[in-house]
């Protein structure tokens, strides 16, 4: 996860959001950057980050993977 000295950590940082597409995230990233920079509301969002690796790299790796089939997650990982 790309982010500012937390790299390998499993918990983002409180107010994050987090692309984990491997290819596109880092556009989606900026364009998503862009878009709050314009917006006169406060979003609470004080982070955003990309995967290294996307979502296969970040499963591959060992991280925790909600497993979770209900439609809102319990916070239980595999």
């Amino acid at each position: 996860m790309h982010g500012k000295g937390r790299k390998n950590e499993c918990t983002p940082p409180a107010n994050s959001f987090i692309f984990a597409l491997q290819v596109r995230g880092p556009t989606c990233a900026r364009m998503f950057s862009d878009y709050l920079s314009e917006t006169k509301e406060d979003s609470g969002i004080k982070n955003i980050m990309v995967l290294e690796r996307g979502f296969n790299g970040w499963e591959v790796s060992g991280q925790p993977v909600c497993s979770c089939t209900d439609a809102h997650c319990k916070g239980t990982c595999s």
